[in-house]
């Protein structure tokens, strides 16, 4: 999951797929980004909403932002680091800041409509 490979071990080791390819074909340019904004749709149906880490910048950042509404900090992903918390985006002394953006289920037709609000 493209999602779920943003530590340096994982980047930076022996396993290969198609998502970790992608990983690294796009590090420089995350590792270069000062702001980030990672949008996504969702398994279950819920209503868009932001994950934001456990930095307090990026949940400021979310409330600075507003829409979605849904604010949810989380430690992250038990199957692997997200892109949200790559490097600086983490590092809660760094300048650097991003948010997850979920805007609704797979596949469902509303998601797409949801998108143009995140």
């Amino acid at each position: 999951d493209f999602n779920r490979v943003w530590d340096e071990a994982t980047l930076d080791g022996d396993r290969e797929s198609r998502e970790l390819r992608r990983a690294r074909a796009l590090r420089p340019v995350v590792g270069a980004a000062d702001y980030l904004l990672d949008i996504h749709s969702m398994q279950h149906a819920t209503a868009p909403l932001m994950m934001a880490g456990m930095t307090q910048k990026s949940v400021d950042l979310a409330k600075r932002i507003r829409i979605p509404e849904l604010i949810v900090r989380d430690e992250g992903h038990k199957a692997g680091r997200r892109m949200r918390d790559y490097g600086g985006f983490g590092d809660p002394a760094s300048p650097k800041n991003a948010l997850l953006v979920e805007c609704g289920q797979h596949w469902e037709r509303g998601s797409a409509s949801s998108r143009r609000l995140c």
